[in-house]
C-alpha cells in the first residue's frame, strides 16, 4: 500500500493516582487549567481523545492491533503506526491526529475543489434537546396545555387540539407540523412558551445538608467525581447528546466519528467546538455553586 510507519515504544503507567489522594491546586495552575477541557471515549480496540486548550480544538484517534478492514488504502494511509507497552504486552497502535488530517484535506481540497461553494449550517440549539425530552413524555400533555393556555387567548378545545397534534407529530418525527403549530404564535409568545417548557423540564439538583456533609469529610482528602449530570440543568448537553452529535458508537467497527475524523475533520472540530461553547457560555448551576461553597 506504500504506507510508511514509525516505530517507538511507550510504557503506560499503571499507577492509581486516586489512591494517593488529591492535593491542593495552586492559583497559577488553576488559571492554566480553567479554560481546558478534554474527553476520552474508548473500547477494547479504539480510543478517541478530544481536547480544547487555550482556544485550540484538537482530537486524535487510536486503533489498537489493526485498522478496520472496511477502510480504503487511502484512508489507512492517514494513520501512523507505533508500538505501546500496555500491561506488560506490546500492542500495535495506529494513530490519527487532527492537525495532520486537516493539513492533508486542505492540500487535497486545493487541488480538486478550488471553485466549490460552501454552505455554513446554523449552530445547534441545545435547548431543543430539552424540548424533545419534554414531548417524548406523554404525561406532559397536560403541562403543555397549561403552558399554551397561559400565553394565549385560545379556547380550551383549540388548546387541546394543538397539544394533541404536537405530541402526535413528535411521535412520527413530523417536525414540520410542530413548527407550523408554533408559528401561529408571535415571536415573543413563542419565546415565553419555549422558556416555560425549559424551566418545567430542566433537571433540578437535590438539596444536601452541607454542615453534615462537611462533618463527614473533615480531615479527609476528597475527590469529587460529579459527571456531566450536574451541568445539564444549565443547558449543557448530556453525555448521550454528545455521543449522538459526535456520531460516536463504539459497538460498530466503523462509526461516524471515525469516518469523519479521516475524511471530514472540520465537522468533528465544529461539533466538538459547539459542545465546548455550550459548556463555557452557560451560567453556573445551583449544583456548581453548592459544590464550590462546600
Amino acid at each position: 500500500m506504500g504506507i510508511k510507519f514509525s516505530q517507538k515504544s511507550i510504557e503506560k503507567s499503571t499507577d492509581n493516582f486516586l489512591l494517593e489522594g488529591p492535593e491542593l491546586v495552586d492559583a497559577e495552575q488553576e488559571k492554566k487549567e480553567e479554560n481546558n477541557l478534554c474527553f476520552t471515549f474508548s473500547s477494547n480496540n479504539r480510543e478517541y481523545y478530544l481536547k480544547n486548550k487555550n482556544g485550540q480544538t484538537i482530537f486524535s484517534v487510536k486503533c489498537y492491533d489493526d485498522l478496520p478492514d472496511e477502510l480504503t488504502d487511502e484512508e489507512r494511509s492517514r494513520f501512523i503506526k507505533e508500538k505501546e507497552i500496555i500491561n506488560g504486552k506490546g500492542r500495535d497502535v495506529y494513530i490519527l491526529e487532527s492537525d495532520k488530517t486537516l493539513k492533508h484535506n486542505k492540500e487535497k481540497k486545493n487541488k480538486t475543489e478550488q471553485n466549490k461553494e460552501y454552505h455554513v449550517s446554523k449552530p445547534r440549539d441545545f435547548q431543543k434537546n430539552v424540548f424533545e425530552r419534554f414531548v417524548s413524555n406523554i404525561s406532559n400533555r397536560q403541562v403543555m396545555s397549561d403552558i399554551l393556555s397561559k400565553y394565549s387567548n385560545l379556547e380550551d378545545n383549540k388548546i387541546t387540539e394543538l397539544t394533541q397534534k404536537i405530541f402526535n407529530a413528535y411521535k412520527i418525527e413530523d417536525l414540520d407540523t410542530i413548527k407550523t403549530i408554533f408559528d401561529q404564535f408571535s415571536k415573543n409568545t413563542f419565546k415565553k412558551i419555549k422558556n416555560d417548557i425549559y424551566e418545567q423540564n430542566k433537571t433540578s439538583p437535590e438539596e444536601i445538608n452541607i454542615p453534615k456533609v462537611v462533618e463527614l469529610l473533615k480531615n479527609k482528602k476528597v475527590l469529587f467525581y460529579t459527571g456531566a449530570g450536574m451541568s445539564i440543568s444549565g443547558g449543557v448537553p448530556g453525555m448521550e447528546d454528545l455521543h449522538n452529535n459526535l456520531e460516536i458508537d463504539m459497538s460498530k467497527k466503523i462509526d461516524g466519528f471515525l469516518k469523519n475524523s479521516i475524511n471530514n475533520p472540520k465537522k468533528v472540530i465544529k461539533d466538538w467546538q459547539e459542545f465546548i461553547d455550550s459548556c463555557f457560555d452557560t451560567q453556573d448551576t445551583d449544583a456548581h455553586k453548592s459544590l464550590a461553597y462546600l
